[in-house]
């Protein structure tokens, strides 16, 4: 309950950058509007999810989304990604579903120095829009080969901090155009925060420590020497 409401609020903040148009969800499935698509996510997920439908166009619709990151990477130092799961559920449905802004929570108690988004099924993301797309702090974005997997690099998410995509200005759009199969399509955005890895000792330090063991044995020597 906690983390609902911690993720309930921060979505809350300032009602120009969340104008909800359509009720919310905080796990399962949610219809997008008119678009002719719905979103579902399993409720397994410790992170609450929560998705809504930002403005619907001729060509597309767009989400915005905020996600509660909260569980501890696990032994391999990787940090559990969210999949949500869209779903086709009219003929007409709109080619395009954007990410107008997001709102990722970092309570991990692990600092990010990345985070990588990935399309599953055929869709792909549009290297046009990412060029306007807000990823402050990570400075760096790079579309892998095929167009569907972002990475994102080149900042900090520090423990308890809020990574905010497209707050502020542009949108990611996903396009579905190159989804194969038949009639009604679907695709999968997976999402994942890449936790920054431990820093060593600075090298300076391990000189400091090596002088300092150093020391300590020939200290021992000379008392040894002495007594015999």
């Amino acid at each position: 309950m906690k983390n609902r409401k911690l993720c309930v609020a921060v979505m809350g903040v300032g009602s120009a950058l969340f104008a909800w148009q359509t009720p919310s969800a905080n796990a399962g499935s949610i219809v997008l509007g008119q678009s002719g698509w719905k979103a579902t996510w399993a409720d397994v997920y410790d992170p609450i999810v929560r998705l809504q439908v930002n403005c619907l166009k001729s060509d597309r619709v767009e989400l915005t989304k905020c996600v509660n990151f909260d569980y501890q990477p696990g032994p391999a130092g990787f940090i559990d990604p969210v999949v949500i799961v869209f779903q086709q559920t009219s003929l007409q449905a709109v080619a395009n579903l954007s990410i107008r802004s997001e709102t990722l929570l970092n309570n991990t108690g692990h600092a990010w120095d990345g985070f990588r988004m990935t399309l599953l099924g055929g869709a792909t993301f549009d290297a046009g829009s990412l060029a306007g797309f807000n990823t402050t702090p990570m400075a760096i974005k790079s579309l892998a080969p095929g167009d569907t997997i972002l990475n994102l690099s080149g900042g900090v998410v520090p423990i308890g901090g809020v990574f905010t995509p497209g707050v502020g200005a542009g949108e990611l759009v996903m396009n579905t155009a190159s989804i194969p199969g038949g009639a009604m399509k679907a695709f999968s955005l997976k999402e994942q925060p890449l936790p920054a890895p431990t820093i060593p000792l600075p090298a300076a330090a391990w000189t400091g420590l090596s002088g300092l063991i150093g020391l300590s044995i020939s200290a021992a020597r000379k008392r040894r020497a002495a007594k015999a």
